[in-house]
């Protein structure tokens, strides 16, 4: 599915969306990834999100959209590596 990355696929979770392929990411870091694709999305799509210490999310920027699989993981790198740092422009 487009939504999994295999770098990451230790931190993924299946999201909420039920009409749309969505992931979950979770990084050890407190940041992660909210990953879909399918119906009402910006092709593939990822949202840095910020998990509190209940484990719930929050985000507070637009997607990045219309990604490839490619710059799926590019993003997911820079969150992994740089956490509330990370780009809020294209990596």
């Amino acid at each position: 599915m487009r939504t999994e990355c295999n770098r990451y696929r230790d931190y993924m979770t299946t999201g909420h969306n039920t009409i749309a392929n969505h992931r979950i990411y979770k990084l050890p870091n407190g940041w992660g990834a909210s990953v879909i694709c399918g119906f009402g999305s910006y092709g593939l799509e990822l949202m840095p999100i910020n998990f509190d210490e209940a484990g719930d999310y929050s985000f507070n920027w637009e997607p990045f959209g219309y990604l490839t699989d490619e710059q799926m993981e590019a993003h997911l790198k820079d969150i992994f590596e740089n956490g509330e740092n990370c780009k809020r422009e294209e990596v």
